[in-house]
C-alpha cells in the first residue's frame, strides 16, 4: 500500500506510514511528540506586567495629588502667592450705601493667604482656615456654611481687595488692605469727617441706620427709673431663655457695659466685642459689633432690665441687673 502523503510503500493493514506518520483513513499526521499544546509566548506576559506597573504607579500618583489637594487645599501658582503675601487688615466698610471706618466698628478683622491654598481669618482673637484660589484679579474664599462649602469673591486691586459678606442677610462690602502699605489707611476710602464724628456715630454691622447718642434730657419726660441716664452703667443676665428653651450654661448669659458717651460692650464666653447703644421712646437698644451683627432692645425699670434680640443664631431674651 503506498502512501499518499509520502508515496512510500507501506505493509498492508498498516494504520500508519513507516515514513511521514500519516495515518491511513485520511486522519491528521501522526505527531510523534504527541498532542502536548504549543508553547505560548514570554512577551506578552512580560507585556502585561508592564502595563499593569504603570497603571498601578499612575493611580496612586492620583490618590497622593486628590490627598495633597483635600488636606493642603487648591495649587497656588508662585506668582499668586507672592502677590497675596503677608496680612490682609479690614480697613473700611460700606454698609447701605455709607462707609465706615474698620477702626470704629470694634470689629478686628484679618487674612492671611498661605502657598498651600489656605487663608488664616482671625477675627476678635479668634482664627478658622478657609481654601482660597486668585484668578487675575479675583479672589475666591470658600467658607463651610450649614454643612456646605460656599465662595466668597473679592476684587483685588493696588494692595487691597473689596469683599462682598453677607451679615443676617445684609450684604456688605468689606476693604482689606495688605499692612504696611499706603492702602491700609482708612482715608483713602472714608472721608476724613466721617472718621472724626464716626466716634459717637458709629454705623452698625446689621446695616441699620447709624444710632445717635440721645442727648435730649429724657429725665424731664422719663421718670428716674427709666432715663437715660439710669442705663448707664454695668448689667449682668441673672437668668434667659434660647429658642424658648430656659438657659443652663452661665457662659450663654452676658454682661453689658452701657457708656455715657453711647458705646457699650458685651462679655459673652468670655470673650468681650464693642458696640453702641440708644435710649428712645422708654426703650434701650444695644448692637453689638460681632461677626453675627448682634442686636437686643428691651426695657428698663428700676435696677433691672430685659432684653429681648437675635445674636445670629437663637432668639434670646436676658433678664438682667443692675451691678
Amino acid at each position: 500500500m503506498r502512501c499518499p502523503n509520502c508515496g512510500r510503500e507501506t505493509q498492508g493493514g498498516a494504520h500508519f506510514c513507516g515514513g511521514c506518520g500519516f495515518r491511513f483513513g485520511n486522519q491528521q499526521p501522526y505527531n510523534p511528540q504527541g498532542n502536548m499544546p504549543p508553547k505560548k509566548s514570554k512577551g506578552g506576559i512580560i507585556a502585561l506586567i508592564v502595563i499593569g506597573s504603570v497603571v498601578a504607579f499612575a493611580l496612586v500618583g492620583l490618590l497622593v495629588f486628590f490627598l495633597v489637594s483635600h488636606f493642603l487645599g487648591g495649587r497656588i501658582s508662585s506668582e499668586d502667592a507672592k502677590a497675596m503675601d503677608g496680612t490682609w487688615e479690614f480697613v473700611a466698610a460700606t454698609i447701605d450705601g455709607k462707609k465706615v471706618a474698620a477702626k470704629d466698628t470694634g470689629t478686628p478683622m484679618s487674612f492671611v493667604f498661605e502657598k498651600n491654598g489656605k487663608a488664616i481669618y482671625t477675627l476678635n482673637g479668634e482664627s478658622e482656615k478657609y481654601k482660597w484660589e486668585k484668578d487675575g484679579k479675583l479672589i475666591t474664599i470658600y467658607v463651610e456654611e450649614d454643612g456646605k462649602e460656599k465662595g466668597h469673591t473679592a476684587v483685588l486691586s493696588d494692595n487691597y481687595f473689596t469683599l462682598q459678606w453677607n451679615v443676617n442677610g445684609k450684604e456688605m462690602e468689606l476693604i482689606f488692605a495688605k499692612q504696611g502699605t499706603d492702602a491700609a489707611d482708612p482715608k483713602k476710602y472714608v472721608p476724613e469727617n466721617t472718621i472724626a464724628s464716626s466716634q459717637t456715630t458709629p454705623q452698625t454691622t446689621d446695616g441699620s441706620s447709624q444710632i445717635k447718642k440721645n442727648t435730649n434730657s429724657q429725665s424731664n419726660t422719663q421718670n428716674s427709673g427709666s432715663s437715660w441716664n439710669n442705663c448707664i452703667g454695668t448689667w449682668k443676665a441673672t437668668s434667659g431663655t434660647a429658642a424658648g428653651q430656659e438657659v443652663t450654661n452661665p457662659d450663654f448669659l452676658a454682661t453689658f457695659v452701657l457708656s455715657g458717651d453711647g458705646t457699650a460692650s458685651q462679655t459673652r464666653y468670655r470673650k468681650t466685642t464693642s458696640g453702641i447703644w440708644q435710649y428712645e421712646g422708654g426703650e434701650v437698644t444695644i448692637i453689638i459689633y460681632d461677626a453675627e451683627g448682634s442686636s437686643y432692645k428691651g426695657t428698663v425699670s428700676g435696677n433691672q432690665m430685659r432684653l429681648s434680640g437675635d445674636d445670629g443664631q437663637y432668639d434670646i431674651t436676658m433678664v438682667l441687673s443692675k451691678q
